[in-house]
């Protein structure tokens, strides 16, 4: 009898910990980053001859904005994916990239570390694009 109710205890006692465990916020480094839906996007249209123009209208930009700027490429359904990040510290701000189709760019907004800026960023990179491909290029 004593030691059914020694192994009810203990079951006790680990079930709380459990329980306790998983409600408990850890400190900030423990717990993952959380993914942000974009605040905006639109669509750029580049033709393969102007992905140079794209590239460098994207580097001007995140110097200009004081963004890191990152590139990468990964295959896809057997045709290169171009990937583009213009970075805030660790917090993406713009990402850029034609994952679903070859000569179609999707350009997503982010908060980046300073949420309340983002609009008047997004406006002045979307007329920085249009001001190098022409405004048919891009779709808000």
């Amino acid at each position: 009898m004593r030691r059914a109710a020694a192994n009810v205890a203990i079951t006790f006692v680990l079930v709380a910990m459990c329980v306790i465990s998983a409600v408990t916020p850890g400190t900030a480094s423990d717990q993952p980053r959380q993914g942000y839906p974009p605040l905006a996007a639109a669509r750029i249209t580049v033709h393969s001859s102007d992905i140079s123009v794209l590239r460098d209208t994207l580097r001007q930009f995140s110097e200009h904005e004081h963004l890191a700027y990152l590139e990468g490429q990964l295959m896809r359904n057997g045709r290169v994916v171009q990937q583009f990040y213009l970075k805030e510290g660790d917090a993406p701000v713009i990402v850029v990239d034609n994952f679903r189709d070859l000569d179609t760019y999707q350009a997503f907004a982010y908060g980046g570390s300073s949420p309340e800026a983002w609009e008047p960023r997004w406006d002045r990179f979307l007329a920085s694009v249009e001001q190098a491909l022409g405004t048919q290029a891009v779709k808000r």
